[in-house]
């Protein structure tokens, strides 16, 4: 389970220096070098004037502080990897002097035109996100020596990539290319061209309902794995008009990308405390790169339910004597079992006691004249804890034998 950490400014020495506080602990740090990297998640220091490495990787943020933008004019290294990233902060914008940006293992689709600023970025790391595509401005990093690309859906790339070094090492599927030799894989889109622009605007018009028919199939079918893999082949062998193998593959890709993103953030939510749970639930909504509420709100349900379904198992296995000491540890353990509440475990003990109480009846109506009175005796003396003699003296009553 993360860690909540808060970054403060302390006076060590009458020196002030840089700390992060997990709980009642300080944990100094040196102010050009900051490392949060994969366990904590908190707030951002306001004023990173001395930076020159900063690492917040694996944290499962979505944004850092406005408050950064400008104010990390030594800033050389930033690690962002694995934070579930929909979109590039903009804060990154004025670190004009960065030289190595990782930004790997995230849901990025898109890179901003602004990239192009940066203009002394040596690194760039892009692996395992969503990219079909590099921005024009791509073209202005001309100090990049490194580029790493691989686990993307990359379509096509601009005219203007050529503009790059020459001695480029481009990172992708994992081998290792050079500039010209990565241009030679992809379609290369012309900028001045605007004939061949509506070309492949109107081709994409003309196969997005297809697409779209295609993709609604295969999210259908993809609890199966097997079957997934049968429907995508008959699809490609039977593709529609204006429907190419490659947009089979991409429509492929980003459905197991979105399931991937599902899965992380079910990981994350698993492990979050009842304080914390709305709050994530609505940062991860708010940050949800269609704004779709469905999705999460999807997730939410899947662990709810399956938390219930444990609960109630495990109740119903308990036994008469054990039963009210495990009720009491699943109440005391609900902090640690969002959004389960007090109210659904009691709905959970009421089916539970219904349950019980068909037995009883069905047994009693089963039961001759001659034998009824004992065998009242006998189901109260052995009564279950969720049932009373009261609740067995009204099945009596009703049924006037």
């Amino acid at each position: 389970m993360y860690n909540i950490a808060t970054i403060h400014r302390v006076k060590r020495n009458n020196k002030e220096m840089l700390a992060y506080k997990i709980g009642t602990t300080l944990y100094y740090k040196d102010t050009e070098i900051l490392d949060l990297s994969n366990k904590v998640i908190g707030n951002d220091p306001d004023r990173p004037d001395n930076f020159i490495y900063f690492n917040k990787s694996h944290n499962f943020n979505f944004f850092i502080k406005r408050t950064w933008r400008g104010c990390a004019p030594m800033l050389r290294v930033l690690k962002l990897t694995s934070n579930n990233l929909f979109r590039l902060p903009g804060s990154i914008r004025k670190q004009i002097k960065l030289k190595k940006l990782h930004l790997g293992y995230n849901n990025l689709t898109s890179l901003p035109e602004w990239i192009g600023e940066l203009k002394n970025l040596e690194l760039l790391i892009l692996t395992g996100n969503q990219l079909t595509s590099l921005p024009l401005n791509i073209c202005k990093l001309t100090q990049l020596k490194n580029l790493g690309l691989s686990g993307n859906m990359i379509e096509s790339i601009p005219s203007t990539f050529k503009k790059l070094r020459p001695d480029l090492k481009i990172n992708y599927n994992r081998k290792e290319y050079t500039r010209d030799k990565f241009m030679e894989l992809f379609e290369i889109v012309e900028v001045s061209s605007n004939n061949s622009n509506n070309n492949s605007n109107n081709k994409k018009l003309n196969n997005k309902p297809a697409l779209r028919n295609i993709e609604s199939l295969l999210i259908n079918n993809y609890e199966n794995i097997n079957k997934f893999n049968r429907t995508v082949n008959i699809i490609k062998n039977n593709l529609p008009p204006n429907v190419s193998k490659a947009d089979v593959n991409n429509v492929v890709s980003r459905i197991k990308m979105s399931r991937l993103r599902e899965r992380k953030i079910k990981k994350y939510l698993l492990n979050i405390h009842a304080n914390n749970f709305n709050r994530s639930v609505k940062m991860i909504i708010n940050n949800h790169p269609y704004k779709s509420k469905g999705g999460v709100n999807r997730i939410v349900r899947y662990i709810k339910h399956s938390r219930l379904e444990n609960i109630e198992k495990k109740l119903r296995k308990t036994t008469s004597n054990n039963f009210n000491k495990t009720f009491n540890i699943i109440i005391k353990n609900l902090p640690y079992l969002p959004p389960v509440s007090k109210e659904d475990v009691n709905r959970i003990v009421s089916e539970i006691k219904s349950f019980r109480l068909r037995k009883i009846e069905s047994r009693l109506m089963k039961t001759p004249v001659n034998n009824f009175s004992r065998t009242v005796k006998m189901i109260k003396s052995s009564l279950h804890a969720t049932v009373s003699k009261e609740d067995v003296n009204n099945i009596v009553r009703s049924m006037n034998p």
